[in-house]
């Protein structure tokens, strides 16, 4: 899924288990760019402990060294339209822009990806579905004769780019406001890292690195806690987070409780909450004071984890899974809309259709039977929110 999305990206799955020490977190702050040198001036290295000290978190080292590999250098220039001159289209109908006047170049020449040539045509001149209708039709003398025009007209208009290298090539990634911090991947590596590392020798416990994602843009890494918790009648118990940055546009540094229930059968199913309920959520237009506050909501994991424990104790009574629950199931995956696609639900009904998933399994069986639907990412974390208010539903339902 995500390799067509990125510029460049890893997936790890096999992780070596061995830990960062503090100094191996030294260099994910550039201390030429001022938001950098203001979140290691609040978020010093030295509270943390020793440099030489490993973290709590196994797998950590492994993932350092695969981020600074996928770190590319990023530029973020702000120009008035007058300064931009439009060069056409790529094959892949990204546009191509020289920048005029940009500060230590004389010209600058950069080729967008991703969504930036709609976001470049809609935001700046209204004209998305317009540009697009021109490159379907083969119009792109039109589109070309339109924009040169715009950028004439409005030629004052100043706007905020955000490039990345690659190699020896610019790319232009998005449009961004000046107000916006650029928490980039660095920093919510450096934070979220760090806090946990925090958190994990004040509750004495540890944490593994399950799998990463990691691209030029975005990241998401899940964690695991080595200790465990048995539920009668339920299954083995085991709690961690997920970390999500985006850089991109409207995207934010969240944080969230996710858990694991194992049964006897090696039967297995991962829950998470709504997004609207994660530890925290950090936008990019945040200041510093609120960002700290932000940061020590992670003093809240436990009593989020306290809470979901007792939610899936109230599953101790029910050695089934209900037909209520199943028809739930079925509504909320079904009836989902962009979450999940065509082929994903199609097969979810063959299941469903088949009986595979009737309500003769345990609620551990018949989320695990569903979970071999995707192998997508995004759909599967859809699926353990889907999980976690079914759940929610049959223990307030059995409550009653």
């Amino acid at each position: 899924m995500f390799d067509n999305d990125y510029l460049y990206s890893k997936m790890m799955k096999v992780i070596d288990e061995e830990a960062a020490q503090l100094t191996d977190f030294a260099n994910l702050l550039d201390e030429s760019l001022e938001l950098d040198k203001l979140i290691k001036k609040n978020f010093p290295l030295d509270y943390y402990g020793n440099e030489s000290e490993y973290i709590k978190i196994k797998g950590s080292k492994q993932l350092i060294l695969e981020f600074n590999k996928i770190n590319m250098e990023k530029l973020d220039i702000i120009v008035p339209l007058k300064d931009i001159e439009y060069m056409g289209l790529m094959e892949d109908n990204q546009i191509v822009i020289n920048f005029h006047n940009i500060e230590k170049y004389k010209e600058l020449k950069a080729n967008g990806i991703y969504e930036f040539s709609y976001d470049f045509f809609d935001d700046l001149f209204s004209m998305g579905k317009f540009s697009n209708y021109c490159i379907k039709y083969g119009y792109v003398d039109l589109l070309r004769e339109n924009i040169k025009t715009l950028l004439e007209k409005n030629g004052s208009v100043i706007r905020q780019y955000r490039l990345i290298k690659n190699e020896d090539d610019y790319f232009l990634r998005a449009l961004t406001s000046s107000r916006y911090q650029n928490y980039d991947n660095n920093i919510a590596l450096y934070l979220s890292m760090l806090n946990l590392h925090k958190l994990a020798v004040e509750k004495k416990l540890e944490f593994k690195i399950e799998k990463t994602f990691l691209s030029d843009s975005y990241i998401r890494i899940f964690l695991e806690q080595e200790n465990e918790l048995r539920i009668p009648n339920v299954g083995i118990l085991k709690f961690g987070v997920l970390i999500t940055n985006n850089e991109i546009r409207e995207g934010a540094f969240y944080m969230e409780v996710r858990y694991k229930i194992t049964d006897e059968y090696k039967n297995t199913f991962y829950g998470m909450q709504p997004l609207k309920n994660s530890i925290f959520k950090i936008t990019h237009g945040m200041g510093i004071e609120t960002l700290i506050g932000k940061i020590k909501q992670l003093n809240n994991l436990f009593n989020i984890e306290n809470s979901m424990k007792n939610l899936i104790q109230g599953l101790s009574g029910m050695e089934k899974i209900s037909q209520d629950g199943l028809f739930s199931l079925y509504k909320k995956i079904v009836n989902s809309k962009n979450e999940l696609g065509k082929n994903t639900k199609d097969k979810f009904k063959e299941i469903y259709d088949k009986h595979d998933i009737e309500n003769t399994k345990t609620i551990v069986e018949a989320f695990n039977k569903i979970d071999s639907i995707t192998t997508d990412m995004d759909e599967k974390i859809f699926l353990e929110r889907v999980y976690h208010e079914v759940i929610m539903e049959l223990v307030h339902s059995n409550k009653q």
